[in-house]
């Protein structure tokens, strides 16, 4: 019997799934012993007989190592409620961090922010090393963190591509790689109270910790996806996409980077460098990863339903806050605003402190004539975090219930933060709405005369110049425009036969989509 044992667990650490369950199998219709049904159920679960696993460890009497088993069927076969039920009295009355952490997974699964991180805190006071438990808590806005301290584990070592778990049996260890458990513990703390501060939109902060406390892991998987969530908040996508490169070079079945590249790449408009991280990542569709970035390159392509029904398998595989702002972002992008705003409210359900969450319901209750909701989400995402995103959503809504006093506070933070084209035309909107004609007129010179390329802006001088009865110097624009962007000829065509006849048009500088076209 210790042969079998000793080759089942051998089967096991080298990843032989089916021979260690074949094994095991034929070892417990000999000896249908307690011992040897629970590593049978074990190989069950690692070969996905979920319900069959089930039933074994129903048969046993409860154990650590049973229930810890069993927490991980019910995640896989995402029967929550019931999980709960069956496992709550054990794990208080047991007091395991890793228990605690199945628990708390099968509450965030189910929406129930605070039963989650009763049940998260409880995991770290018994094992502060249970770093998936710690970002949880930070995914779900928590500021606080326990510090990790040097000490043997029994935890997977620190990944960021899978989030540490308990081991749940010794046959889960290859004593040949037994040193990899060690950790940087200065390195690890570092990276765990960046990401609380990313999670702020603190990003002068986060940067700060990366340089002092980080230094070890800076060129690692992990340093380079912490850089490319503060490029990401930052927007500045040309940094993202370089992380993203140098990430694919250097680790090249490191995804955890790629929903950040793609969205960059999206953002650039690069859609031959997009496309062909779809190819490479559409190996892997077993990774959330994969989905979502064939979800960007759906987007990129204008199949906007099609990139919801990727972003639905990406949180389908894994559960996620940041999966779920990308699937309401797809809908919002398909016009499905009332299902949008419904996800966006999922988001707020589990992080209240995400801003971006905040933006997603300011922009669907926009859509959906929510105008009061429209105002107060936007305010709450600016009070969380002074943020490109949520000063620009800001802008946005205020603008719209034309509430200019507060568009201009909001405008002027903006313009500290970025003078991008976009910001400063929305800035010459503002000018126009207020009055001040003339002012409006000499930002949009200066504003062209930078970006003679930009037809957004261009179409904004010719309507602008309308608007103040230059009509002659308005139709040279619209001529020359029609000559530069064809793509856009029926639509400057038509303005030109409205200015013809007489009319200037309200839609002179309808923010945000005044181009219209």
């Amino acid at each position: 019997m210790t042969t079998f044992v000793d080759s089942i667990n051998h089967y096991l650490s080298s990843n032989l799934t089916q021979c260690a369950y074949d094994l095991s199998k034929l070892l417990y219709a000999q000896l249908p012993s307690n011992e040897n049904r629970l590593l049978f159920a074990q190989c069950l679960y690692r070969v996905a007989k979920y319900d069959e696993c089930r039933s074994h460890l129903s048969a046993l009497p409860p154990s650590e190592q049973s229930m810890n088993l069993l927490g991980l069927c019910i995640l896989a076969t995402k029967k929550y409620s019931a999980g709960i039920t069956q496992m709550t009295s054990f794990v208080t009355s047991h007091k395991n961090s890793g228990l605690y952490y199945l628990l708390g997974e099968m509450h965030f699964h189910l929406g129930r922010r605070n039963e989650a991180i009763r049940c998260f805190e409880s995991a770290l006071t018994i094992d502060s090393n249970l770093i998936s438990a710690q970002l949880r808590i930070i995914e779900m806005g928590e500021v606080l963190y326990r510090n990790v301290v040097a000490r043997s584990s029994d935890i997977i070592p620190f990944s960021y591509e899978q989030f540490p778990r308990r081991r749940l049996f010794p046959s889960e260890i290859n004593p040949q790689r037994e040193s990899e458990n060690t950790i940087d513990v200065t390195a690890i703390n570092g990276y765990l109270k960046s990401c609380v501060s990313i999670e702020k939109g603190d990003i002068i902060n986060a940067t700060t910790i990366m340089k002092n406390e980080v230094n070890s892991i800076i060129g690692s998987n992990e340093g380079l996806f912490l850089a490319a969530r503060i490029s990401s908040i930052e927007q500045k996508p040309n940094i993202t996409v370089a992380l993203g490169r140098n990430a694919a070079r250097m680790y090249p079945f490191a995804m955890s980077l790629y929903p950040f590249y793609a969205e960059a790449l999206y953002q650039l408009k690069s859609w031959k460098e997009l496309h062909a991280l779809a190819m490479k990542s559409g190996e892997y569709r077993w990774c959330y990863e994969s989905w979502i970035v064939l979800g960007f390159e759906a987007l990129g392509l204008n199949k906007n339903s099609e990139a919801v029904t990727c972003f639905e398998k990406a949180l389908l595989i894994k559960y996620c806050v940041q999966n779920e702002l990308y699937l309401a972002n797809a809908l919002m992008k398909d016009k499905q605003f009332q299902d949008s705003l419904k996800h966006y409210r999922i988001v707020i359900q589990l992080n209240p402190n995400n801003y971006k969450g905040w933006c997603g319901i300011a922009h669907a209750s926009l859509e959906l004539k929510l105008y009061s909701e429209a105002l107060s989400a936007s305010s709450i995402a600016i009070g969380l975090s002074n943020t490109i995103e949520s000063l620009t959503t800001g802008v946005i809504v205020s603008m719209k219930m034309k509430k200019y006093d507060q568009s201009i506070k909001w405008i002027s933070s903006l313009l500290n933060l970025t003078q991008s084209v976009e910001i400063r035309l929305r800035k010459i909107v503002l000018l126009d709405s207020v009055g001040n004609i003339q002012q409006a007129i000499k930002d949009i010179k200066v504003l062209r005369e930078e970006s003679m390329n930009d037809v957004t802006v261009r179409l904004v001088y010719a309507r602008l110049l309308k608007k103040t009865g230059n009509i002659q110097m308005a139709l040279e624009e619209y001529e020359t425009l029609k000559q530069l962007f064809p793509k856009y000829r029926l639509a400057l065509e038509n303005e030109i036969e409205k200015m013809n006849n007489g009319v200037i048009g309200e839609e002179v500088l309808a923010f945000p989509e005044w181009i219209g076209y």
